[in-house]
């Protein structure tokens, strides 16, 4: 990343400063237009994100709180203040179905209408990203599941193979990100982003998997799975040519928990 100060709002999975990293207490999101002024703030990575499978009415305003209200706080504050640019983080769930409903792709499609609006005073990408993984990522995803229960004789998957997985290393985000920084002064007003490795049905990358790392793991995948979902395979197609640049098969081989 580029040689800035950085600065990153307190939460759960973070609360370590580093060299050029200040944690800030969430207290500032009270004022966020403040904060912003006072340090100065050029770029804002917004990552924050809430998924939610169930649809308990808890769920559904955790999801709205954080995939749409903050980010629209951070749209303020930015409007007022001397912010160049945004990056956020949205997924791939927007764009690889034919259609959807889930309230986590409304809240996140709501939220990127806001950041891209042509009466924002910042530029701004939002970074549509696959199924990100790398090593010691213990959120519930398949690369962490199969991690944990590799040396299993049997692993059951909710899955019947079939779905398609979208893979994308952390370090190919990072870099996408870097350049973003770094050549800002070239951004359009809005422009998405859509970062993936590869394109593969789950099965085949249950079967890479084991290959890779030298696993006798018998997968056993729920073959009565109902409600498919209907991909959008003219853009699933547009997303294959432009898959960025780390070897699978080599990630695969590395990772550790």
């Amino acid at each position: 990343m580029p040689n800035f100060n950085y600065y990153s709002l307190e939460s759960a999975n973070n609360s370590s400063e580093g060299e050029n990293i200040r944690v800030v207490d969430k207290s500032c999101l009270e004022n966020l237009g403040k904060f912003f002024k006072d340090e100065k703030i050029e770029f804002v990575l917004h990552f924050a994100s809430v998924y939610r499978k169930s649809s308990k009415i808890d769920d559904l305003l955790e999801m709205f709180e954080v995939n749409i209200n903050l980010g629209n706080k951070i749209i303020r504050a930015a409007n007022s203040t001397n912010v160049k640019k945004i990056i956020s983080a949205n997924s791939l769930w927007q764009d690889i179905f034919t259609s959807s409903n889930h309230f986590y792709t409304l809240t996140k499609s709501i939220y990127e209408d806001c950041q891209k609006n042509e009466n924002n005073r910042f530029s701004s990408c939002s970074l549509h990203l696959g199924d990100v993984y790398g090593s010691n990522d213990h959120r519930e995803k398949l690369i962490t599941f199969l991690l944990k229960n590799e040396n299993e004789k049997k692993i059951y998957f909710d899955s019947d193979g079939e779905d398609l997985f979208f893979p994308i290393h952390i370090n190919d985000v990072i870099t996408q990100i870097s350049k973003l920084l770094e050549n800002h002064d070239e951004d359009n007003l809005h422009e998405n982003k859509y970062l993936v490795n590869n394109v593969i049905k789950i099965k085949d990358f249950v079967t890479l998997f084991r290959k890779v790392r030298n696993k006798n793991f018998e997968p056993i995948f729920n073959m009565n799975k109902r409600n498919k979902p209907k991909y959008d395979f003219d853009f699933i197609d547009t997303i294959k040519e432009n898959k960025y640049s780390s070897n699978l098969e080599m990630k695969i081989k590395e990772l550790v928990l």
